[in-house]
């Protein structure tokens, strides 16, 4: 279990917890600190490989999901992101925490025919889901494989879609893989010739979703009642959904969380982010992922996305980082993972919301940014927090003025 105090060391002491509760090996242990050399495996992970750019990393606590505590690592450049995780998993444990689902893993992929006349699959579907498992046997093997096939024309263009279930893998390599080996057999079924065979990412038959319930008297803060915090929540996410470039930056907020558990754990990010963005405006209009509605006291927060993340292949699999991420999650298969990625999105905008509505969000922002100033003024080590603080409280933002303090302090 990870220590109420854990923010509050030191990062090498938070390794130290870290490699004992994750029984972590060294490559992982070294990877969290840059002191390993991964130039060989990211040059076989990326072309021209020059090296690496470390994003940093860290936890985000207070979870309850599903009646389990959950420690959820996230990789991001931005600043509040992971406190706001975690201050937004608090306010929701005190509601019982989160309740998550998630679909089958089950991906599409497309392959395009032209030159062919307007026609069904009717009477194909037999044939064609037999060609698909002989293509991928380990993925049958380990339960997934065919799922169905449908057909689509418009403009001239046959369209076949196949559903495969990828079990615990993102699915690109394995869709895109069956994808190119139907060619021959959809062209010797329908003539033609085939343009594309390409998965498509909008990944909506692999949904999850996340859900909670907050007795609003928890949501008090300062002179405001917790009903009148909880309304003005609603109220905010009734604005994303009257004005889209509002729900932008409102379901940017999601992704924070999302992407970054998503990078942290090796999966696609831009697959991710593609997915959620395009299921986001699928009514003709942009809309918010989330929905707040007012019932008998309670808050009730849910959210509903398409999720892909992937727990096995790939950078998952190789990268120390990310399987050190998947320890920490007491290694979840994909639907498991995907239900996290919920929940962490919807945390991070409750936490959003929350700021917004009552004290804003740019106190937090700014205290990071001191510690920043602080740190290009000179401080190292516990006395970046210290000058931070005290530049905060002084207002005195600027590294002028940090540096004024850096010198004051004993050597």
């Amino acid at each position: 279990m990870i220590p109420p105090n854990f923010r509050k060391l030191t990062p090498v002491q938070r390794r130290e917890v870290l490699k004992a509760l994750c029984s972590l090996n060294e490559d992982e242990l070294l990877s969290l600190s840059n002191q390993i050399d991964l130039s060989n495996l990211a040059d076989i992970l990326v072309e021209s490989s020059i090296g690496t750019f470390p994003v940093p990393m860290g936890i985000a606590t207070g979870f309850l999901i599903d009646r389990r505590a959950a420690f959820i690592p996230m990789s991001t450049e931005e600043p509040s992101v992971i406190a706001a995780a975690s201050y937004g998993a608090r306010l929701i444990k005190g509601g019982g925490g989160f309740t998550t689902w998630a679909y089958e893993p089950v991906m599409t992929t497309q392959i395009f025919l032209k030159g062919v006349t307007k026609r069904t699959i009717d009477g194909h579907e037999k044939a064609i889901g037999e060609q698909v498992d002989q293509i991928i046997p380990r993925m049958v093997e380990r339960g997934g494989g065919f799922r169905g096939v449908s057909a689509e024309w418009k403009d001239g263009t046959l369209l076949i879609s196949i559903d495969i279930d990828v079990r615990d893998a993102m699915g690109a390599n394995a869709v895109n893989t069956v994808a190119e080996g139907m060619r021959d057999f959809l062209t010797e079924l329908f003539g033609g010739r085939v343009l594309m065979a390409i998965l498509t990412n909008a990944s909506t038959n692999r949904m999850a979703g996340a859900s909670f319930a907050i007795p609003v008297k928890l949501l008090r803060k300062g002179k405001m009642s917790g009903h009148e915090v909880c309304q003005r929540i609603v109220e905010a996410n009734e604005i994303a959904r009257s004005f889209p470039e509002r729900a932008v930056t409102h379901n940017k907020g999601i992704m924070n969380g999302i992407t970054a558990l998503a990078l942290a754990t090796g999966n696609d990010t831009r697959a991710i982010e593609s997915a959620a963005h395009f299921y986001a405006q699928q009514s003709g209009r942009y809309q918010p992922l989330t929905t707040y509605q007012l019932e008998n006291d309670q808050l009730i927060g849910k959210i509903e996305l398409p999720l892909s993340l992937g727990t096995v292949g790939g950078t998952t699999s190789f990268w120390p980082a990310s399987r050190f991420s998947l320890k920490l999650l007491s290694n979840p298969d994909s639907r498991q993972l995907n239900r996290y990625a919920a929940a962490l999105g919807l945390a991070q905008n409750l936490a959003a919301l929350f700021a917004l509505v009552t004290d804003g969000i740019q106190g937090g922002h700014m205290k990071l940014h001191a510690a920043r100033i602080a740190y290009s003024a000179g401080a190292r080590g516990g006395s970046i927090r210290q000058i931070a603080e005290t530049l905060w409280n002084e207002r005195k933002l600027n590294v002028e003025d940090a540096k004024q303090f850096v010198e004051k302090e004993p050597k």
